[in-house]
């Protein structure tokens, strides 16, 4: 699987630019990166690091 990343914090404020509520654009923000990442923000670590089902 390749590793991506995604500065949630320049998204918000991209969607708050765009008209969202900052509460909105924080909450979008956050489910676009655990789509992105399939919740796991690093997925590159040592084994014993690795959430359960994924090493």
């Amino acid at each position: 699987m390749a590793e991506a990343a995604l500065d949630t914090l320049a998204t918000a404020r991209g969607l708050r630019e765009g008209g969202f509520d900052e509460g909105q654009a924080e909450a979008i923000a956050v489910a676009i990166r655990e789509g992105v990442t399939g919740g796991v923000a690093v997925l590159n670590g040592p084994p014993f690091l690795a959430p359960r089902g994924l090493s």
